[in-house]
């Protein structure tokens, strides 16, 4: 039996062997413990922060005394659906594509393999960027808005916190003030993450922080030599391997804590390009957090079988043709949410206005 291989099941294997290079930190670094689910809703747990109470001194004569449990809340979500398509029109076969013999060597179908490939890791680095901007949006404002032909909505992970609770403060005197100097930046990165230790359980290893906060605050650590470069020359972080857009600037010793930049941007709805870290805004992140990557399951329908095919993947292929104007269109489904589970394991501080 021949292969068909523009069928779903085919095009899964195409995937797996794509070339794939969307830029994609935070979501591989902070969200790495995958789960595809079989339904569209999704249930996810949202924890307290960390205890601190005692074991409780009992006398060996009463026995064991009941303590609390962590407490935690439910929330159901219906994962919203990207999917994003290309066309190939019958009239784009049958030209020289870029690179191809000016003598036309390709045939139309391996002029359409090829189109197809290369829709398909045009396709996935798309979606590698909304779940990359997903992630973004989650670290640095506890929420994600999902908004698109057909849906509005936000999935808000510090809703249930009052606002005095949720990890995000801003600075009573932007750093670019001419009263604060190195040490005074220093000292309050020192004391946010003191204080995150206190009430979230996790201590702060790294920071990273917006570009108009990195152009300020760089002079003003190196007039103090707060910076140590040790890190790089010990060998333990080695900038060429680190991922394109992320920069190493140093350890803060007073504080305990990497810096970071991340410069990688994306395209929104009005054309603009958006950072992925706020230029005003740093985000302290520990990396024992406990959180989820998960996606919902998505439907593809199968005209030739007359059914209906639910697949939990992280990537859903599917391809299919139009009559009029004659062509085939690849696309690629996904149903992707970053979760925070433990609210309070990443903060947010706002040094500049």
């Amino acid at each position: 039996m021949a292969i068909d291989i523009f069928e779903t099941r085919t095009l899964f294997g195409a995937i797996n062997e794509g070339r794939f290079g969307a830029r994609a930190y935070f979501r591989d670094r902070f969200f790495n413990s995958i789960k595809t689910f079989v339904t569209e809703n999704i249930d996810f747990d949202l924890k307290d922060a960390q205890g601190r109470k005692l074991a409780p001194f009992v006398n060996p004569r009463v026995g064991g005394q009941v303590v609390d449990r962590l407490g935690f809340h439910t929330e159901t979500y219906k994962v919203p659906l990207v999917a994003p398509e290309m066309v190939t029109t019958a009239d784009e076969l049958m030209k020289r594509m870029a690179g191809e013999s000016v003598y036309g060597s390709k045939t139309p179908a391996q002029r359409g393999l090829e189109i197809m490939q290369d829709n398909m890791i045009e396709l996935e680095k798309m979606i590698t960027r909304r779940e990359e901007a997903m992630c973004a949006q989650a670290l640095f404002e506890g929420k994600i808005s999902v908004k698109g032909e057909g849906v509005d909505d936000v999935v808000d992970f510090w809703k249930s916190l009052p606002e005095d609770k949720r990890p995000y403060a801003v600075s009573a005197t932007p750093w670019d003030d001419a009263s604060i100097d190195g040490q005074k930046i220093m000292e309050e990165i020192r004391n946010f993450s003191r204080d995150r230790v206190k009430v979230s359980g996790f201590k702060p290893r790294e920071i990273f922080v917006g570009s108009k906060i990195i152009d300020v605050i760089l002079p003003k650590l190196a007039e103090k030599e707060l910076l140590n470069g040790r890190r790089v020359d010990l060998g333990e972080i080695r900038p060429q391997e680190l991922p394109d857009g992320l920069h190493y600037w140093g350890y803060l010793r007073d504080a305990g804590i990497d810096i970071y930049s991340y410069d990688e941007y994306y395209e929104n709805a009005d054309g603009d390009m958006v950072p992925m870290v706020p230029e005003n805004k740093v985000l302290f992140a520990a990396s024992e957090v406990e959180t989820t990557m998960a996606y919902g399951a998505v439907c593809i329908a199968d005209k030739p079988k007359n059914m209906m095919e639910w697949y939990a993947a992280r990537r859903v292929p599917h391809s299919y043709v139009q009559e009029r104007p004659a062509a085939r269109i690849i696309q690629l489904n996904a149903r992707p949410l970053p979760i925070i589970n433990q609210v309070q394991g990443f903060s947010v501080l706002q040094p500049l206005a």
